[in-house]
This record gives C-alpha cells, structure tokens and sequence, in this order.
C-alpha cells in the first residue's frame, strides 16, 4: 500500500518552497524507514536535478502570452500520460502535489479515467500563488493589462485546485493567512474543506568555519551583525528591512549588516557598512557570523530559513506572520515578534539582542532547544508519516 508524493522537478535542500520542503522532508523519511512501521509505505516521486540545468524562468512577452494561454484554458491542464501512469504505479491510493498546476493536472487526469483516489495538497507560497506568479512579470515591467489577465487565470486554477483537491496540507493554521489576504474565495472554501497541519522541518544547519573564520572571510571588522536572507522584495519584507536597517546603522558605528539573497526588485540597501553577497552557497557560514537573524516577511508560509536560523542557535527577530507566529509560540524566547509596519519595534527588538549578551544566550539556548524538540527532519518525517496514516484511516483506504 502506498502514499505518493509527486513532483515533477528535482528537490534541493538549498531551495525554498517545495523543493527545500521535500528534500528534508526525503531525509527524514530515510532516516526513519527502518524505525517507523505505522502507516502506508511513502514514495517521494520527483525528477533528477542534471549537471548544468538552467531554471531560471523566462520573464518574456512571448512568455507572459504563452502562460496566460496556457492556464486560460483551465478544462485541458492534465498531466501527460507517461507522468499519470508514473504517478499511479506501484498501486498508489492516494497521492500528494505541491503546486498548484501540478495538482489540478492529476485531478483532472484521475478524472478523465474515472479513478477516484484521494488528492493532497500543499500549496507553498507565502501569498496567493496567482498574484506571486503573475508578480514576476510586473516586478520586469510588462504591461499591466496584459499581467493582470495572467494573474486572473492563474487564479481561476488556483481556486479550482483548492476547491477540487480533497485534503489541505499545511504546516500551521497561520500559514494560511497570506491567502485569506491575497486570493479571493479562499475563505468561503476553507469553512469546507478537510484542513490537516504538520510542522516543517530541516537538517541542522552547521559550518565548517568557527564565527571567527567566517568574519575573517568575509572581512568583517565590526563587532556585531545583523543577517536577512532572502528575496529582495515586498512580501519578503525586504523594504522594511532596508528602512530599520538605515537607522540601526546610523546609531550603531560598531554595526555591520549582511545581505545574502537575490537582489531585485526593490533597490539594494545601500551603505558603506552593508555587506551584499546575492545568492550564497553557504547560509551556514553567514549565521555562523550573524549575532541575530531577522525575517521581517510582509506575509510568509514556514519560512524554511527560520528553521534553520534556530538549528544554528541564532536568535531571530520576525514580523507576527504566517509560520513565524507558530514557531514563536512553542521556541519560548527563541523568536521575537514584531508587528507587521511597526518598524520602531523592529529595531528596539534588533538593538535589544545585540546590546544584551545575556538575552542573546538565551534565545540562542532556547532556538537550539526547539529545533532539538520540533525541527529535525526525522521528527518532520515521523509527524508527516502519522497524518498519512491518520488520512488512511479517515478516509478507509485501508480496506
């Protein structure tokens, strides 16, 4: 008997969204195979990452045309054959997509055959994937208009796969937030739906360097650093740093704040003791240098970084959002919550941890103590294997 998971692209432990989510997710399943016996045999089903690849998305006119094409004529999205009859071997009985075209791909494929199977789904995104989709080309200027209607295509499959999908995955109830805001309709489908939570999880985050080794490399002469990993824009909260960032610079000489993420679309912070990396191989490294770690999102999912901010033992002050409320609520001190536009509660809360060494040891304390207890990737993996069984049971697909 077994639980599916498909995805039709390749998993990596330094990705966000699903692919991140997967791939701990994939390692605390194999961790925990031979120890665990309850529940259906799971299979991760997803594509290999070749040497090379490029997945860089193409943010075209042609493109803009093609994809609002593409999900307007919602009644054809179904998935090839070969890719259904992948999904359904091995005698599956229930299965469990992580995008929206993916999901309403196999929903309106099992349909045209006439088979009826439960269909999971877990969405990712921090806000309505049809405005986050559809941002990609406005952030690059195309015409408004013509976004606008991709936008609203995108929607119109994103409300039918939440609406035709038969059970909801997500890691807390505020992860869903960032939906009730941003996609119309989510919550008057919600009152209806069969809603299930399972926390994330990552592998611990570890550096091969001491926090004096990666201050050198780095060439960092200041005392204390502040960290934000992440895309450079509104939803990521990108903005609000910057704006906290100009003043906790200006009070502190001995202050240094580093950037890693890619840079785009709003401007890059500009300041002669803001240290911008892009995109970097190695997050270990930079919160092995941070004293604090801030996530100040607009609207967030279960941002995989705070886990592994706190798998490090870096203190971490965030905005009261999504899957930050959730971690805040069982991490004691490990987490500091601001309230969203509340920029002076932002930079008292920074300026309290760096500037009290006995509030940084605690909340380092504390953040390790949850990951230990809530985060790793065999306690993710056994939590996720008890709600498949506990889905199997409801839903009689052992009999």
């Amino acid at each position: 008997m077994i639980h599916k998971i498909s995805y039709w692209f390749y998993v990596d432990l330094r990705s966000g969204g699903p692919s991140g989510y997967l791939a701990n997710l994939h390692v605390g399943l194999t961790n925990t195979q031979l120890e665990e016996k309850i529940g259906p045999t799971i299979w991760l089903d997803c594509e290999p990452r070749l040497d090379g690849q490029n997945t860089d998305m193409n943010i075209s006119a042609d493109s803009l045309r093609n994809h609002t094409s593409w999900f307007g004529n919602i009644d054809d999205i179904a998935l090839p054959k070969h890719h259904l009859d992948r999904a359904l071997s091995g005698g599956a009985r229930s299965l469990h997509c992580h995008t929206v075209p993916d999901c309403l791909m196999t929903i309106q494929s099992l349909a045209s055959r006439n088979l009826r199977l439960p269909v999971l789904f877990s969405s990712h995104s921090p806000e309505a994937y049809s405005k986050e989709f559809a941002d990609k080309w406005s952030d690059e200027g195309h015409d408004t208009d013509k976004v606008d209607e991709l936008r609203k295509a995108v929607q119109a499959v994103e409300l039918r796969t939440f609406e035709r999908s038969d059970v909801w995955i997500f890691p807390c109830a505020e992860a869903m937030d960032g939906y009730e805001e941003t996609l119309p309709g989510f919550s008057i489908l919600r009152q209806y739906k069969d809603v299930r939570f399972v926390r994330s999880g990552v592998v611990r985050l570890e550096s091969s360097v001491t926090r004096q080794e990666s201050r050198n490399r780095l060439q960092i002469k200041q005392s204390k650093v502040v960290l934000y990993i992440g895309r450079h824009n509104t939803t990521k909260g990108y903005d609000a740093f910057c704006e906290a960032a100009y003043c906790l610079l200006d009070r502190d000489s001995d202050l240094l704040v580093l950037v890693a993420g890619r840079p785009g679309p709003l401007p890059t912070l500009s300041h002669p003791r803001c240290l911008e990396l892009g995109w970097h191989p190695d997050p270990g490294s930079l919160l092995q240098a941070a004293d604090v770690f801030v996530l100040p999102n607009q609207m967030t999912y279960y941002d995989l970084v705070l886990l592994e901010a706190m798998s490090a033992g870096i203190p971490v002050v965030a905005s009261a959002t999504g899957g930050n409320i959730d971690a805040r609520m069982i991490s004691n001190s490990a987490i500091a919550l601001f309230e969203r536009g509340d920029i002076s509660k932002f930079i008292a809360q920074v300026e309290a941890v760096l500037n009290d060494d006995a509030l940084r040891q605690r909340m380092s304390r504390d953040a390790l103590n949850s990951y230990r207890q809530n985060y790793t990737p065999e306690i993710f993996a056994s939590n996720y294997r008890a709600l498949i069984n506990k889905i199997w049971l409801d839903y009689g697909l052992y009999y």
